[in-house]
This record gives structure tokens, C-alpha cells and sequence, in this order.
């Protein structure tokens, strides 16, 4: 394809943006050949990397030149006047698959040994898909970085080609790796996680985060994946946890939260421990009849899944309808508890609403009786306390004969 200034400003720039979400000062740890006896490659993304992608030439003055480009296009100040294509038309041809080699992490398909058949590249390993090849050369610290991209099948730039059978990656200042952003397909990823453990002790975190395809999907366009937990204890690697079902991008993107310690937000269900009893028949007809509001002691939380909240200022209530919908009509294959009804409550990010006849109303008081509590047991400790100060203060002293 044939581009002009302004178009290779926008996939440059779109570029960036994806480098910074996906490799930006991280490691990656690709895992290849074979499941019993695997073998690992673990690279490093820094901003200067970012220039050589695009095969442009730079026209920037000033110190580490290839850091300002991409800082630059990050922040889409990038000019006309900074880069000039090259005249052999590689610039064009590496623009044609940036974006897709932007997504590494998660399609990259065969590693090798690069065939160094091009007399201006020199580099040591590459890896990629039948649309693109990334090259990489090893640095001191036996990392491999990103030299160049080539518009070319990655089978036919490298020597003895395997199989990519996992891929994880970490921030370059995390010592382990905990997220998985790629299987391949047949792979047993317990297994293969305990074997790389056993294999190469203290790469990989104890705790591990991974998807998978979802086995009770109802809707392929909503939920296709699920987001799991594993576990690596004793040379074991056991799945724990199934932390979201949805699309692959987000499952991806909570996935990478988990891993980088930033959990996203939750939505809860929380129902009446003994909807039974009299003082939950009592505590129902008040909240139908407007004159009473449920708090969280008389509850049991039975659910909860995490979400993303959108830049939409409607978020909340719309993940409030959503929220509605699934513990009405669309029913989750783990959830055990009982449909919503009247007095249920639903807690979004924090934010707790009762289901009152047909309506969710807000009720900012769910949790305060507990913070209450915990206020009077506080209160009472320090009354306790201070009368104890107040007699040692009025206890008289004993004078010395």
C-alpha cells in the first residue's frame, strides 16, 4: 500500500498506542518446542525499540532520538517534517503489519533462529505469523530486543522453526511471570505451567492468570472466554478460580489488571441469609412499601463478577440493567443462589441498590450498620480505656518512709 505523510501519521501513532498497552518496558517469555521438554525465550520492549518497527527515517534533532519518535507519536505530535520514508519502500510494507505485530503477545505462532540472509540485518532470533516476522537481537543481559519488522511469513526468515506453546508476560520491573497472554491450541496449560516450573525454577509467579474458551457459551458474541486463576504449589499447577466470561479483549484486559495487581471492580448480589424468617418477611414489606432500607447484616453475599467500567457517563446504570437481566433471565452456569427478587440487593463498585417491586433503588446505608459497629466497639474501647487513664490519674500515691 501506498501511504501519504497523514496516513502514516495515524498508523504510526495508532502503533504507538498499542505498544504502550502491550510491550512498553515489558518482558515477554515465550515458550517453544515441545510440551515435555519445552525450551524459553524471554525478550524486552523498551520506547526506543518503537522506531525500528516503522522503518522510517527520522528527521528528529536532540538526545536518543528513536525515545522522542515514539514519544512523540504517543502523544500524536508527531509532524510531517520528522520522518521521511525510505526509498526501497520498506517503510510502506513494515506500515502494512505494525499493528498486527503490535499484538505479539498474544498471535505470535513460530520462533527460530533468524537465517541472517540480508546483508543489512543482523539479528538472532525471530518470531511472528505467516503475515509478518519480528526480529530480535540478545543483549548483555541474554534479553532479547526488537531489531526490525519484515511484511514476510516469519517461516521463511528462520532456521528450525518450533512451535510457540505459551506465551507470558510481566512489567520489566516484576521479578516473575503471573500472566498468560497465549496458548496454543492442544495445550494443556497446568501441565505445561508445572513443567516449565520444574524446568526453570522462579520464572513464573505462584499465582497465574489465563483464559480459556468457555465450554457453556450461549452467546459467541458476548461470551466466548473465561478468565481463570491458576495455581503453582509443589510442582503442581491447578486451576482456582473462574474470574470472568465475556469477549477475549476483555477478558484480556482484566487478565493483565489481575497480574499487574490492579484488580478491576466488582459487581455483587447479596440476598437474605433467611428469607423465611419473620424479621425478613418484615424487612421485605418495608423496603416494598418504602419505609424501611436493608443493611448487611441480615445478608450473604452469593455472587459477584468483575467488569470494566466505560468512559460512558452512564456506565452505572447500564451495568446496573446488565446486572438485572443475569440474575433474572440469563441465569450464570456457576451462580447457585436464587433468582432476584424483592429485598436482593445488587452492589456496583461499592454501590449498593435494592430491588424494590420493579425498581433499583439506591440505598447508601447497605453498609454503614457494620461500619457503626465497628465505630462503637472503637468508642467503647476508648471509654474503657480512658477511665482506666482517669483511676490510674486519681489513684493516690504511696509515699516513700
Amino acid at each position: 500500500m501506498t501511504y501519504t505523510k497523514q496516513q502514516a501519521i495515524t498508523k504510526i501513532v495508532s502503533s504507538a498506542q498499542l505498544y504502550k498497552s502491550e510491550l512498553n518496558n515489558r518482558n515477554l517469555l515465550i515458550i517453544y518446542g515441545e510440551s515435555v521438554s519445552p525450551k524459553v525465550a524471554q525478550f524486552y520492549f523498551a520506547p526506543y525499540n518503537f522506531e525500528h518497527l516503522t522503518g522510517v527515517i527520522t528527521n528528529i534533532n536532540g538526545y536518543n532520538i528513536s525515545s522522542m519518535f515514539y514519544n512523540k507519536a504517543l502523544r500524536r505530535k508527531l509532524a510531517h517534517s520528522d520522518f521521511e520514508f525510505k526509498d526501497d519502500g520498506t517503510t510502506e510494507r513494515k506500515l502494512d503489519v505494525i499493528e498486527q505485530a503490535m499484538q505479539i503477545a498474544h498471535n505470535a505462532k513460530q520462533i527460530g533462529d533468524f537465517d541472517n540472509s540480508r546483508p543489512k540485518l543482523i539479528a538472532d532470533k525471530a518470531t511472528g505469523t505467516s503475515k509478518w516476522t519480528m526480529a530480535f537481537v540478545e543483549d548483555e543481559t541474554d534479553y532479547l530486543k526488537p531489531c526490525s519488522l519484515l511484511n514476510e511469513d516469519v517461516h521463511d526468515n528462520i532456521r528450525s522453526y518450533c512451535r510457540v506453546l505459551a506465551i507470558f508476560r510481566k512489567k520489566r520491573d516484576v521479578p516473575t511471570y503471573s500472566e498468560i497472554t497465549c496458548v496454543g491450541k492442544d495445550i494443556d496449560m497446568p501441565r505445561l505451567a508445572a513443567t516449565i516450573d520444574k524446568l526453570y525454577p522462579e520464572l513464573l509467579a505462584r499465582t497465574l492468570y489465563g483464559l480459556e474458551k468457555n465450554p457453556n457459551m450461549k452467546n459467541p458474541a458476548a461470551d466466548p472466554y473465561i478468565a481463570v486463576e491458576y495455581k503453582l504449589s509443589d510442582g503442581v499447577c491447578t486451576k482456582t478460580a473462574e474470574l470472568y466470561t465475556g469477549t477475549k479483549a476483555d477478558c484480556d484486559r482484566l487478565i493483565q489488571s489481575y497480574s499487574e495487581d490492579k484488580p478491576p471492580p466488582k459487581i455483587e448480589l447479596y440476598q437474605l441469609t433467611d428469607p423465611g424468617s419473620e424479621q425478613s418477611k418484615q424487612l421485605i414489606e418495608a423496603i416494598s412499601s418504602g419505609t424501611g432500607a436493608p443493611t448487611e447484616n441480615m445478608y450473604t453475599k452469593t455472587y459477584e463478577y468483575s467488569f470494566f467500567k466505560s468512559e460512558d457517563k452512564d456506565w452505572c446504570t447500564k451495568k446496573l440493567q446488565e446486572a438485572y437481566s443475569r440474575f433474572t433471565a440469563d441465569l450464570p452456569n456457576d451462580f447457585h443462589g436464587r433468582k432476584l427478587g424483592i429485598g436482593d440487593v445488587i452492589v456496583i463498585d461499592k454501590h449498593p441498590f435494592v430491588l424494590s417491586g420493579e425498581k433499583l433503588k439506591r440505598v447508601p446505608t447497605f453498609f454503614k450498620a457494620k461500619v457503626q459497629e465497628k465505630s462503637m466497639d472503637t468508642a467503647e474501647k476508648t471509654t474503657s480505656d480512658d477511665k482506666a487513664t482517669d483511676k490510674a490519674k486519681h489513684k493516690p500515691k504511696k509515699h516513700k518512709r
